[in-house]
């Protein structure tokens, strides 16, 4: 048993991702500790006064941000270790187009004066597709050069993403409506709903209130779901072309 641990500890640290994992794991680890024992040990020794003083009281949320941002290095060591050169030009160029075409959207909506829902998820968005660029553009794609020894795709791998693309955006866009939905008193508190408004004034809000959901942020979930589901078609038909190519080899 122990000649096992002891080959498998050797195979890991001969392993690629050995020195991301022990320095930058290990700093994430250190980071963390250091802010709880500073918030459990250290910050009870300290006076009153000192405890409320901003620096004090930054601490922790600062080792938290520290370690999520080495996470996300780490994060990115792994991802560009795993797929460098291996992902064809032909999945990654339109991955890579997608994630552009979010950050731009997601602008875009942060200074259109209209609606809160495009401002609100306009920022989530614009969040989510900046960092999957930092993450994407950090992967050295295949030489195009190299496209002549892919498979070509076939209509079976068309439908295989198409499939999972289309589930995704089904699920998202019904998920993000569902929690959208307006609901009473529509951002008025519960006094002036049922007191402070008639009941004509009421109806009318309602009224516009749907309108604008049914409208416009309905529209507006099916469509900023068409981001990660255009991820997945992609994906999806890029593993789909590797996996029934070797299934047919094989048979």
């Amino acid at each position: 048993m122990s000649t096992a641990l002891t080959q498998e500890f050797s195979t890991l640290r001969t392993s690629k991702y050995f020195g991301p994992i022990k320095y930058l794991g290990g700093a994430i680890i250190g980071v963390l500790l250091f802010g709880w024992i500073f918030q459990v040990v250290i910050e009870p020794l300290l006076s009153e006064g000192t405890r409320d003083s901003v620096l004090v009281l930054a601490i922790p949320f600062v080792t938290r941000f520290i370690a999520l941002i080495l996470f996300f290095i780490l994060l990115i060591f792994m991802v560009a270790l795993r797929y460098n050169n291996k992902i064809p030009y032909r999945t990654y160029r339109p991955i890579e187009l997608i994630i552009m075409a979010g950050i731009i959207i997601g602008v875009v909506c942060l200074f259109q004066p209209w609606h809160i829902v495009s401002y609100e998820y306009g920022f989530i968005l614009l969040l989510i597709s900046t960092l999957l660029f930092i993450l994407w553009s950090h992967v050295v794609p295949q030489h195009k050069k190299e496209h002549a020894e892919l498979s070509t795709f076939k209509p079976i791998h068309h439908a295989i993403g198409a499939v999972l693309g289309v589930l995704v955006l089904g699920v998202l866009a019904y998920n993000l409506s569902l929690a959208a939905k307006p609901e009473p008193p529509y951002g008025y508190t519960d006094r002036q709903w049922n007191r402070g408004l008639r009941e004509e004034q009421r109806q009318q809000i309602i009224e516009e209130e749907e309108s604008t959901y049914q409208n416009f942020s309905v529209p507006f979930f099916v469509f900023m779901s068409l981001f990660p589901a255009g991820l997945i078609y992609f994906a999806a038909r890029e593993v789909a072309v590797g996996l029934v190519s070797d299934k047919e080899d094989t048979t």
